[in-house]
């Protein structure tokens, strides 16, 4: 992930005319899902946490995770939970350990 100093305004990155990086899929995922500087939408959270997740991005790996753990935009599974904190895990990240 990228430090927050480095990070792109919601508006910057919605108007490159590249598709998003991983870093921005799960920065942009991430303000969808908490409504910073955008509407919450917890579909397009999802979907872009996916994208992020897909490319080993550990952080949208352990937002995925959460979703299906609480049953955000995703229906409830502890077995697709336990798989995407796994790979997080796996990765190092905290959160998921």
């Amino acid at each position: 992930a990228r430090p927050r100093e480095q990070r792109l305004s919601m508006s910057a990155i919605l108007k490159r005319a590249e598709p998003l990086d991983v870093d921005d899929a799960y920065d942009v995922g991430e303000r969808y899902h908490r409504g910073y500087g955008v509407a919450r939408d917890i579909d397009k959270a999802v979907r872009l946490f996916q994208i992020a997740a897909d490319q080993g991005h550990a952080g949208a790996q352990c937002s995925r995770a959460q979703c299906y753990q609480r049953g955000e935009g995703l229906p409830k599974d502890a077995g697709k939970a336990a798989h995407y904190f796994r790979l997080a895990a796996d990765q190092g990240h905290t959160a998921a350990q």
